[in-house]
């Protein structure tokens, strides 16, 4: 178990939440929603991170796999909640 210390903001409220992880390597993750029609919107995860030399090169090569999966399931899970959401409140 590894914990985390990070700061969440929503520079754009509704928009955009951006978490950054304080203790580390400066990893800031992007949460951005765009709307796409009047009942679907487009999700976009992106993940930046500062860490240099050995480390940084091993977490260039090992994060955007790692990553990729963990996106993945939490684009399902946002998903499963948008759609019992629209069916609740059809």
């Amino acid at each position: 178990i590894r914990r985390m210390r990070s700061e969440v903001s929503e520079p754009e409220p509704g928009r955009v939440l951006v978490e950054t992880d304080l203790d580390d390597n400066g990893a800031r993750t992007t949460f951005r929603v765009a709307d796409e029609s009047a009942e679907s919107c487009r999700v976009e995860i992106a993940t930046q991170w500062e860490a240099r030399g050995l480390r940084g090169w091993i977490e260039r090569m090992t994060g955007p796999p790692l990553l990729r999966k963990i996106y993945a399931v939490e684009l399902e899970q946002l998903a499963a909640v948008a759609h019992s959401e629209a069916r609740r409140n059809a």
